[in-house]
């Protein structure tokens, strides 16, 4: 069987930019964690998204994603941690803003906050309930059967890679000296304002999850 790998990489790459311009919790929680914590806690957050993209597209290629159609029950409890992380990631970014934390924002942030921005990254991609539906549709959209298992594997680090990449951007973009100086005249407000998006999106998630 023929197959044309660059074809499949080039329209899963567009996928990955869409999906990148696309407003969601990945967005959310890169930008506000530059915008707050500087660059170095931003490129944190893309990485642990880049690992949880990465992680996903790998279950997809093994079919565990099917298993979500065979047990909603499992499907359900996902899209329930989902919500629940997204809700207390909000209420953490409200608490931060009633408390009226303004202290100097450095570019350079210190270790520990790196690790549990990277935590937090990981975190929200892979308690995101369409996580599972994208990969298993694009893996079954693009991924020809009986592809070689170099295709399957080159899928997996091109999602990885081109996450990073993205969102690395993003990271960047946000954690410029000019947005941070912005972000730290107005931290209450802007905390409070990621704190109610969080929220949103996992009260969003809730209700689909009962639909």
């Amino acid at each position: 069987m023929h197959f044309d790998p660059v074809a499949i990489f080039a329209s899963i790459a567009l996928l990955q930019i869409l999906g990148w311009l696309s407003p969601g919790p990945n967005l959310v929680a890169i930008s506000g964690a530059s915008m707050s914590s500087g660059r170095t806690v931003g490129l944190a957050t893309a990485g642990g998204v880049a690992l949880g993209v990465g992680l996903w597209a790998l279950l997809a290629v093994f079919g565990v994603s099917l298993l979500f159609e065979v047990m909603p029950s499992l499907f359900l409890a996902l899209k329930l941690a989902g919500a629940g992380f997204l809700c207390w990631m909000g209420l953490q970014s409200l608490k931060a803003a009633v408390a009226g934390h303004k202290g100097h924002l450095d570019v350079e942030a210190p270790r520990r906050a790196t690790g549990a921005a990277f935590r937090n990254g990981f975190l929200v991609l892979m308690t995101n309930p369409k996580a599972p539906i994208f990969f298993g549709a694009v893996l079954t959209s693009y991924l020809p059967l009986g592809a070689p298992a170099w295709i399957s594997a080159g899928i997996v680090l091109e999602f990885l890679v081109l996450s990073f990449v993205l969102n690395g951007i993003t990271a960047m973009a946000f954690s410029t000296h000019k947005v941070m100086n912005w972000f730290e005249r107005h931290q209450a407000t802007m905390r409070g304002v990621f704190g109610l998006i969080y929220i949103g999106l996992g009260l969003l998630v809730l209700k689909q999850a009962f639909v």
